[in-house]
């Protein structure tokens, strides 16, 4: 007998997967799953990192760009400024004598430069040196010796200049033993600048006890006789130099007067406090001193023009005591002053150097 089986008893088949799935609900997921999301997922990145990657290369271009753009415009600047120095630049020749003007200005302005050093303070050689230009310029062009002890001062600048000499002897002819002028001291301040420029300036001469010694010989010759320089004949004659302003100051001036004749032998002295002279207007020069004697003092105040000569003098004299003119007057027989004051004025006037025509 064959058995019977209902529905309840037969076991089911296999089914596929749509049909479990239909039948038994959602599936687990399955292997395949994960591994999809992680390839888009590294997709993605390879994706941005060949956009980052291509970013860097376009801006890597760019800046390479610009740098071949900047050089390409330095280039073209430096191109075309070499381009101008050769259309500038000069001919071999003119291109030395530049170099030589160079060399030239540069060698004027290291002189120029010296010469102001040495100026500022001379060394000892260097006034040994002025000292004797001086004395050589005085004896060629007046005939005069001159000796300069030493220059105790020399200073140059450019508003002023300074020269101070001591021990200065001055004589009246060549052949003369005895020197017409003793100094020990003599000081020049000026302003040459001022001068060849046209402006006003005074120049200022100051003597410091001063010895003027004044000799007759036998021959009636004074010792003082210079011989100038005599001048060009066919030289143009033009107008007389015009003087700088200056002015003479000289303190204790001591004169010692000799007469060496028979007619009349004297031997005396004479003191002169002060004396200053003023020269002014180019060529007039206005004198103003005090003589002083064992007999007298004599106050005096003249001009002269220094290019002609023309000149007067006025002064006023007043003895100190009379006693003394004994030994002036001794050669006239019988005359005898005791005592006695006088006072006077006297003046003066001349047309030339020559004084023929005093009165």
């Amino acid at each position: 007998m064959s058995e019977q089986t209902g529905p309840e008893d037969e076991q089911p088949k296999d089914q596929g997967p749509e049909q479990q799935g239909k039948g038994l609900g959602p599936l687990p997921p399955s292997d395949s799953e994960p591994h999809s999301a992680n390839s888009f997922s590294k997709l993605s990145a390879n994706t941005d990192s060949e956009q980052s990657d291509q970013s860097d290369e376009s801006l890597n271009q760019a800046e390479d760009v610009t740098q071949d753009d900047q050089t390409n415009q330095s280039e073209a600047i430096a191109e075309s400024k070499k381009q101008k120095k050769e259309k500038l630049q000069l001919p071999a020749a003119l291109r030395l004598i530049a170099w030589l003007s160079r060399l030239m200005l540069m060698a004027v302005c290291l002189t120029l430069l010296a010469i102001v050093a040495l100026l500022w303070r001379p060394p000892e050689y260097m006034l040994n040196w002025v000292a004797a230009f001086v004395e050589n310029l005085l004896l060629d062009q007046t005939g005069l010796p001159l000796k300069i002890g030493r220059i105790a001062v020399l200073e140059v600048r450019p508003m002023h200049q300074r020269l101070v000499l001591e021990n200065v002897y001055l004589y009246g002819h060549k052949d003369a033993r005895l020197p017409f002028v003793v100094t020990p001291y003599a000081n020049l301040e000026t302003d040459l600048v001022a001068y060849f420029l046209g402006q006003p300036q005074v120049t200022m001469l100051e003597l410091g006890s001063p010895q003027l010694r004044v000799i007759r010989d036998l021959e009636g010759r004074i010792n003082f006789r210079p011989e100038f320089k005599p001048s060009d004949p066919n030289a143009p004659k033009g107008e007389p130099m015009d003087l700088p302003r200056a002015k003479l100051s000289i303190r204790d001036l001591v004169v010692l007067l000799r007469n060496e004749s028979d007619d009349f032998r004297i031997s005396d002295h004479v003191h002169v406090p002060h004396l200053n002279a003023d020269l002014h207007d180019s060529n007039i020069a206005d004198l103003y001193g005090l003589l002083r004697t064992d007999l007298f003092t004599f106050a005096s105040k003249s001009q002269l023009q220094v290019y002609t000569g023309l000149g007067w003098a006025t002064g006023k004299v007043a003895s100190v005591d009379l006693d003394n003119i004994n030994q002036y007057t001794r050669m006239v027989r019988g005359l005898n002053i005791q005592s006695g004051a006088f006072t006077g004025e006297l003046w003066a006037n001349w047309n030339d150097y020559s004084f023929q025509d005093l009165r």
